[in-house]
């Protein structure tokens, strides 16, 4: 085994962890309908390859939350529930129940694999399978490495190998230079910008109908579609603003956060994939970030002159994203 610093993002969520012990917070989940013949055995065998492949998926955390730990192997199980026995009526609330209980079971992050995998056989062909990866090693760019290259792995004889290239580097790597750079000048430039950026920073926003501080951390996630009509207008402000619809999103998000709070002095976050680097494309680990816009709704802006007027400020932020989220609080 062998010992690497930890990065600011994972020492962020191994804190989170700490302060909800025995959760299972900090869990990525992913449930698969798989349709058709499978072979339960190959299955198993190209999860393993992952495994294998990967470092992330073989890294444990030490209680003292100072390292990470890269083992050379480690074994992940597949464990099947057969309810082929119920009818098909009764399929999807079994799942749901099944699968909200592996995301609640918590991972003990001093031992790899922080992987898991359940088979959930609803008959002959019709075949569920449920992932659970700890947030301290994957992020959401991170499972769609995952899934292509188990898809890929499966489709060989033996699915013990996987056939496409391998990643350059493993995440330790990218740990590792992020330290080594921790110091130097263009950070120092990006940390200069962000003083200036920040300087004089307003407090948090407080509604009237804000109540206080939660404790619990379980959360939920809401998906609405717009309309086409909707969506159409979206697209036109883009065009007319020469700037991507994220853009107009925010300033819309702006534009109420100013209409509930009555600042025009604004602070907001907003994850980034954190892959600059091409080498770290193909590459598992958590990379996401967060980065911190400061809306300015001074002057009365119309709404196309706000909508560029964020453009240009995501792109500064983009461009000093080297200074990690935790650094920079």
């Amino acid at each position: 085994a062998q010992a690497f610093a930890m990065s600011p993002m994972q020492k962020r969520i191994w804190l989170a962890q700490r302060l909800a012990a025995g959760s299972g917070h900090c869990i990525v989940q992913r449930v698969l309908r798989l349709r058709g013949p499978l072979d339960v055995a190959r299955l198993a065998r190209s999860l393993n390859a992952l495994v294998c492949r990967h470092e992330s998926l073989r890294t444990a955390f030490p209680a003292h939350g100072e390292t990470q730990v890269v083992q050379r192997t480690a074994v992940l199980e597949l464990p099947t529930t057969d309810l082929a026995g119920l009818g098909p009526d009764e399929h999807d609330a079994a799942v749901r129940r099944l699968a909200l209980a592996e995301a609640r079971r918590p991972f003990d992050l001093a031992h790899a694999p922080l992987l898991r995998a359940r088979l959930i056989r609803l008959g002959d062909d019709e075949h569920v399978l449920l992932f659970a990866v700890h947030n301290i090693v994957c992020d959401g760019w991170s499972l769609g490495i995952l899934f292509r290259e188990l898809a890929a792995a499966y489709g060989t004889r033996a699915g013990d190998a996987i056939p496409v290239p391998a990643p350059p580097i493993q995440y330790a790597d990218y740990t590792e230079w992020r330290r080594r750079r921790r110091d130097d000048d263009a950070t120092a430039r990006s940390i200069a910008y962000w003083r200036t950026r920040l300087a004089g920073v307003p407090r948090p926003l407080r509604r009237s109908d804000d109540v206080a501080p939660a404790t619990d951390l379980d959360g939920a996630r809401r998906i609405d579609y717009p309309d086409d009509s909707l969506a159409d207008a979206v697209a036109g402000v883009s065009r007319r603003a020469h700037v991507t619809p994220f853009a107009v999103f925010l300033a819309a998000y702006l534009v109420l956060l100013r209409l509930r709070s009555g600042t025009e002095d604004l602070v907001v976050g907003t994850p980034v994939a954190g892959r600059q680097h091409l080498e770290t494309r193909s590459v598992v680990g958590l990379f996401v970030d967060m980065v911190v816009i400061r809306g300015d709704l001074a002057g009365r802006p119309t709404f196309v002159e706000l909508v560029r007027r964020m453009h240009a400020t995501v792109t500064e932020a983009i461009d000093h994203q080297d200074v990690p989220f935790a650094r920079l609080v």
